[in-house]
């Protein structure tokens, strides 16, 4: 075969093109640190590739969930606290008031106070975060508490006596719920506080709970006539069950309607990974029921009373407490919940710090191995261009230039 100037020429030429690609590829990779610039330099490359920024996006999405029911819980959290303080500025103010030898004005001045930290109780209830409310459940646009139906009138509650399980009726700070109804006798009760001792048949001593305690209301008369039945308190051993029962006038009793308070139980729940939620929100009725806040009407309505006496009062911190002791047990579990959202954070950083790592181990260049391989391309491309000028001689066009 005979190789011909021309075909020489043409071969360097080609090579010396080739080494020019080769060059630009590797200044490429230099300058943007990047294995590929466009997918078709490695197809499979730029699939991983895809794959794993898919996973960072979707960890960083996460992330951006459980942000956002951090601030959520963290704003649940310091509400319940101020709860909690309010309701134990009421709780002094009602030992205060279970002093006898305060007048009925300085107890007026104090159901004042606690209707001011009533109101602000609401407030907290009421607490939200831009345009949504945080303790309504997944209704997050309406309200959870409608303060105008915490004390009905009683003449509306008779009234609407077909649907009295709408109701509940507070007496001296205890919240009566509804029982039956027989004829025209409707009856309210609660669990009772008062429990005794006694003997079984072995002669083991046992503690025992009595009947609930009842308000019964009979609106065949005009006006209706209320009784309530309730233990009496008990010393020592013995198996009898003491009860009394007392005549109650309308005045005395609270009325409030169920619907004060969402019944929305539903939680907000927010995705912190694939098919994994966790809930962010606090009922309202755990915290803000309607027996705390017709069993505060009903206290405001004892200070009010000339007739309460001191020990009343007292009997009625009982309530109060059971509301602080709800706080606590809210509170724990948004704890409990904020702890694990915690755990999923921190996993979620771990993830994120591996998808990173993955990307890079799949597309970013080894600088060292990068330098060294343009420097070898630059030695080719030089020999490439003195073999070149040897095999291309010089032509006598080139000297008429």
């Amino acid at each position: 075969m005979r190789v011909t100037q021309s075909m020489l020429s043409n071969s360097n030429l080609k090579y010396i093109s080739q080494n020019y690609n080769q060059l630009a590829r590797l200044q490429d990779q230099l300058i943007t640190g990047k294995k590929i610039t466009r997918p078709s330099d490695d197809p499979v490359i730029a699939m991983k590739g895809m794959r794993y920024r898919t996973d960072l996006v979707e960890v960083d999405q996460f992330r951006r969930n459980l942000n956002e029911g951090f601030n959520w819980m963290d704003n649940a959290d310091s509400a319940l606290d101020e709860t909690n303080l309010v309701l134990q500025r009421i709780r002094e103010l009602v030992v205060q008031a279970s002093n006898d030898s305060y007048e009925e004005e300085a107890r007026k001045n104090i159901e004042k106070e606690i209707s001011s930290l009533q109101a602000h109780i609401v407030a907290l209830a009421n607490t939200k975060i831009g345009e949504n409310y945080i303790f309504n459940g997944t209704d997050t646009v309406s309200s959870p508490i409608n303060e105008n139906q915490f004390n009905v009138d009683f003449t509306k509650f008779a009234s609407d006596i077909a649907n009295v399980d709408d109701y509940v009726i507070s007496y001296k700070g205890k919240t009566y719920k509804y029982d039956s109804t027989n004829g025209d006798v409707t009856t309210f009760t609660v669990q009772p506080d008062i429990k005794y001792k006694t003997i079984d048949a072995n002669g083991n001593e046992i503690e025992e709970t009595g009947p609930p305690a009842t308000i019964s209301i009979d609106t065949s008369t005009t006006p209706p006539s209320i009784k309530q039945f309730q233990l009496e308190e008990q010393e020592g051993l013995n198996g009898a069950v003491i009860g009394s029962t007392r005549d109650l006038e309308v005045n005395d009793l609270v009325v409030s309607n169920i619907g004060a308070i969402s019944s929305n139980t539903q939680k907000v729940e927010i995705e912190v990974m694939k098919g994994v939620k966790i809930p962010i929100n606090v009922n309202s009725q755990d915290v803000f029921s309607i027996e705390m806040f017709s069993g505060l009407e009903s206290i405001k309505k004892m200070l009010t009373d000339p007739e309460t006496t001191g020990e009343e009062i007292t009997k009625a911190l009982d309530s109060i407490d059971s509301y602080l002791n709800n706080i606590v047990s809210t509170r724990a579990e948004l704890g409990a919940q904020i702890n694990r959202a915690e755990m999923v954070d921190s996993r979620l950083l771990d993830q994120r710090v591996i998808a990173k790592n993955t990307i890079s181990t799949n597309e970013d260049i080894d600088f060292e191995e990068a330098i060294i391989n343009l420097t070898i391309q630059e030695s080719i491309h030089r020999a490439s261009l003195a073999a070149g000028a040897r095999i291309i001689q010089p032509t006598l066009m080139d000297f008429l230039r």
